[in-house]
C-alpha cells in the first residue's frame, strides 16, 4: 500500500533527482510544481496475477531488488489513514490538508536552495 506523506518524508530520493536533472543543465529551465496526492492510500495489488500483464518482464533479480527497497522503506503498522480517510470533519481535512502542504513547501524550498547553491569545486571553475 502506498500511503500519503509530504514530499521528502517518503521514499523517493528527491536529492539524487535534482543531481540528475543538474548535471544535464535541465534544471534551469526546469518548471515545477507541488502536488500533493490522492486523499486515499492507494493498494498496488503486486500479487495479483491480474497486475503485471502490462509491465514488461522483470528478472528475480530485479524482483529482490523491489522487496528490499520496501522492506527499507516500510513503517510499522499504525494508523496511516488520513483524516478524509477517517471520516473527520471537513474542518480537520483542511487542516491536515494545509500541513501537508506547508512541510512540502519548506522542503522543496530547501531543496532547491541547496541546488541552487555552487559547489565549492564549481564556485572555484566560475
Amino acid at each position: 500500500m502506498l500511503v500519503r506523506c509530504p514530499i521528502g518524508q517518503g521514499a523517493e530520493g528527491f536529492p539524487a533527482l535534482m543531481d540528475v536533472f543538474r548535471a544535464s543543465q535541465a534544471v534551469q529551465t526546469l518548471c515545477m510544481s507541488i502536488e500533493i496526492g490522492a486523499l486515499e492510500a492507494r493498494h498496488a495489488r503486486v500479487l495479483a496475477d491480474d497486475y503485471w500483464p502490462e509491465y514488461l518482464a522483470r528478472s528475480a533479480r530485479e524482483l529482490a531488488e523491489l522487496l528490499r527497497f520496501v522492506q527499507r522503506h516500510a513503517k510499522p503498522a499504525a494508523d496511516w489513514r488520513t483524516p478524509h480517510e477517517r471520516g473527520e470533519a471537513v474542518e480537520n481535512v483542511a487542516a491536515y490538508e494545509q500541513s501537508q502542504l506547508m512541510s512540502s513547501i519548506a522542503y522543496v524550498k530547501q531543496l532547491m536552495h541547496s541546488l541552487n547553491a555552487l559547489k565549492p569545486e564549481e564556485e572555484a571553475m566560475s
